[in-house]
């Protein structure tokens, strides 16, 4: 009992509340910034008071013994499952954030949510996060999951972004360096010790200057990008090196520019958004551009040098169809370029200006349909009212998850029953794109029923939600 003192403190959960009620004399209570509450001793206690949080420091125990059991027991389970691939994902990635709806979701569905298991008494996010943590700890090396530090550091997406950021330019992880830090008494200080070790190392300016001089690089070129991942980095969680910045010159060997190549790509993977915030200047080369249209393929507007280049054309295609517009003109027209556009899920490319003249040809608008059926808002009037067409975008909406595109049918066929019941049972069921007359319908309401889409009877007409009752 003798850790139980003024200063113990117990942090909220509904025991710990119901203890600060019924002694509230001897507690003080706290709330940090982020919602977090603690009950603190601040008197003598009493020996009931010592007797009451005695037992519940043991329930806690017994309860954290269970838990830990049903951990390893569920991560041996689920380690004997992984893949390669998987193992090196967790590898590179063993936070939470990053696994949340991936391994973690599965974790959730397969063993807590089950019958496999008697997972009831704990939060399912919460288990399934402390099963991550095992996991990981039996795939890293370094990884002590006995040790807080540990969980903390390697549960911290920032911690985890510079670990791969680190491993990219050095060829090896910066997991030793936490040794030193290891022992500390706060984790959280601990963690960002450690974390600004590594962004020290990472985004140093000496480094980078001495690769300009090595490879001439113009020294206001130079200080320009200092001032640029400064602000960059001031700003944002994933930070840059300076030292990318290097690929702007034409005096690198093939190995230095094959790294600096690979670890460009490696942050775009990270960050896409970054791809159109680096100057232009970085790109003045083809291999740099054919990483940045990887990543964001309608950037290809911003290099015009190389819109007529075919290697360069088909990864900004097949990254984005809308791409196309910015193709030159000399080479636009081609055909395979055209259907690499309009099969693109990503973006719409038929509605580019530069693709009116395919928007009343049935193989192109097919091709743009079967990629996303919402193109159908960009065809000529004359497919829009062409039936077999409507059938057609109709049977690749769930495949694309499409939900909306219903309403620019013309306006005869939205006044058509068969469609409409081929909507219900294969499409999104869009009712309230249907005409009055097919809202009014007891064939549709029904067909909505059968289908197990009764919700959508809420957008039909009055006559129809009193008869179903449907308020």
């Amino acid at each position: 009992m003798n850790m139980i003192q003024i200063g113990t403190i117990l942090y909220e959960d509904d025991t710990a509340t119901e203890i600060y009620n019924n002694y509230s004399d001897y507690f003080k209570r706290t709330e940090d910034e982020d919602g977090f509450i603690e009950y603190k001793i601040i008197k003598e206690p009493s020996k009931e008071l010592l007797n009451t949080i005695g037992e519940y420091y043991f329930n806690i125990r017994m309860r954290r013994m269970k838990q830990e059991k049903l951990i390893s027991k569920i991560a041996n389970d689920v380690y004997s499952e992984l893949t390669k691939k998987q193992k090196e994902y967790l590898y590179d990635h063993p936070d939470n954030f990053s696994n949340h709806f991936g391994l973690c979701m599965y974790i959730r569905n397969k063993y807590i949510y089950s019958n496999k298991y008697d997972c009831t008494m704990f939060n399912a996010d919460c288990l399934s996060g402390d099963i991550l943590e095992k996991l990981s700890s039996m795939i890293i090396e370094n990884y002590d999951y006995n040790n807080p530090f540990c969980r903390v550091v390697y549960d911290n997406s920032k911690f985890t972004y510079l670990r791969r950021l680190y491993h990219s330019i050095f060829g090896i992880y910066p997991d030793e360096k936490l040794k030193k830090y290891d022992t500390l008494p706060d984790k959280y200080i601990a963690l960002d010790k450690v974390t600004n070790e590594i962004i020290s190392i990472v985004v140093n300016k000496e480094r980078f200057t001495e690769l300009c001089k090595k490879y001439n690089m113009p020294e206001n070129r130079c200080n320009e990008f200092l001032n640029f991942v400064d602000g960059y980095n001031q700003e944002n969680l994933e930070v840059i090196p300076y030292d990318i910045a290097i690929l702007c010159s034409k005096s690198l060997d093939n190995n230095t520019r094959t790294h600096w190549l690979n670890v460009l790509n490696s942050i775009f993977k990270e960050n896409h958004s970054l791809v159109s915030e680096l100057p232009k200047y970085m790109f003045n080369q083809k291999d740099a551009v054919l990483i940045a249209v990887k990543y964001c393929g309608t950037l290809l507007e911003n290099f015009q040098e190389f819109n007529s280049d075919d290697d360069v054309i088909n990864v900004a295609l097949n990254n984005n169809g809308e791409a196309i517009q910015y193709i030159n003109e000399s080479v636009r027209n081609n055909v395979e370029y055209i259907k690499l556009a309009l099969s693109n899920v990503n973006g719409y490319a038929l509605r580019m200006d530069c693709m009116i003249p395919y928007r009343d040809i049935d193989e192109y608008v097919r091709i743009a349909l079967k990629a996303n059926p919402y193109n159908i808002k960009w065809v000529s009037p004359r497919l829009r009212d062409d039936y077999d067409t409507a059938v057609f975008a109709i049977k690749h909406t769930h495949k694309n998850r499409s939900t909306d595109f219903y309403q620019y049918l013309s306006t005869r066929l939205r006044d058509n029953l068969e469609l409409a019941l081929l909507d219900i049972y294969e499409g999104s069921a869009s009712v309230n794109y249907y005409s009055e007359r097919l809202k009014d319908s007891d064939k549709v309401a029904k067909s909505l029923i059968d289908s197990h889409k009764k919700w959508r009877i809420y957008d039909m007409s009055d006559r129809i939600r009193k008869k179903y009752n449907i308020d």
